[in-house]
């Protein structure tokens, strides 16, 4: 018999997850987001084991199949007779374990298998709304990795560098700042123009012809184009806004905060984190 791992764990866009708790806790009362995020999550993978197990013509026996599922999920390794539903517990755990790193999401076992029990089981009498709880699940993995990634992100602005060069970019900009000719936006951007277009306002949707130049404050070049066509909102955001104050014609320089360009993390080995970009950027002509 051979059944098929897609009908395990596909309710997750990026698949990511981090099994933390293991405590003997019961749906009865899902008290954190978490909780009611495992829950979900069982009750999500659990209706679609018990349809796969439906349609399957060997007739698996979904008691057996439980028992074998939750003593893998567990990685209680003393018993292999429950092979259909240890394998699937197998994966699951391997699932979990090989993409935890990836999220700070902190579900727990017992209430997932809790869920995931009852739908192979035909026991529909669920803590939360089956329809409710892709977007439960989805709600609680989105926050989880949104903090996550600000927790690690607070980590690596504390490192000497990009300290140094996020210091520094602040006095070039205000430096740049006192020159007349040079613009201020609200978000932070600075730009001057030295040549304006014909006038024609641009939207976020248009795609133009363009030069441009990349550069550091310290003048080193990371990137350089000519005649290459861009669309208005494929990069990042200070390049963005810059471009919908140009139209066709015109060549403005764009001083753009780290937050605006590739911020912490910075980009490859050309952009250090932190760092402010300035571009020169020619607008040639917009594409039809």
């Amino acid at each position: 018999m051979n059944m098929k791992k897609s009908v395990l764990v596909t309710v997750m866009a990026a698949g990511v997850l981090s099994l933390v708790s293991c405590q003997n806790k019961s749906a009865g009362a899902l008290t954190t987001d978490a909780d009611s995020a495992s829950y979900a999550f069982g009750l999500l993978n659990g209706e679609r084991i018990a349809q796969a197990i439906k349609a399957d013509p060997s007739g698996i026996n979904s008691e057996e199949f439980m028992k074998g599922f939750a003593q893998a999920l567990n990685n209680d390794s003393s018993k292999f007779s429950f092979e259909i539903g240890f394998s699937q517990g197998s994966q699951a755990r391997q699932y979990f374990e090989s993409m935890s790193k990836q999220y700070g999401a902190e579900l727990d076992k017992a209430l997932f298998l809790e869920a995931y029990k009852k739908a192979v089981l035909g026991d529909t009498a669920f803590v939360i709304k089956s329809a409710d709880a892709q977007a439960i699940f989805s709600a609680y993995m989105e926050a989880a990795q949104e903090k996550k990634v600000k927790e690690e992100e607070a980590k690596l602005a504390e490192a000497p560098a990009a300290k140094e060069n996020l210091a520094k970019g602040q006095a070039f900009l205000a430096e740049k700042a006192k020159d007349p000719a040079v613009m201020k936006t609200e978000s932070g951007l600075l730009y001057k123009v030295i040549k304006p277009g014909n006038g024609t306002k641009l939207e976020p949707t248009d795609r133009v012809k363009l030069n441009y130049k990349g550069s550091l404050i310290d003048g080193t070049e990371f990137d350089s184009n000519k005649d290459v066509t861009f669309g208005l909102n494929q990069g990042i955001k200070g390049w963005n806004e810059g471009l919908l104050l140009m139209s066709p014609g015109a060549k403005y320089e764009l001083y753009i905060p780290a937050d605006l360009a590739y911020g912490i993390r910075g980009a490859g080995d050309k952009i250090p984190a932190n760092s402010t970009l300035v571009f020169e950027v020619e607008i040639l002509e917009l594409v039809k």
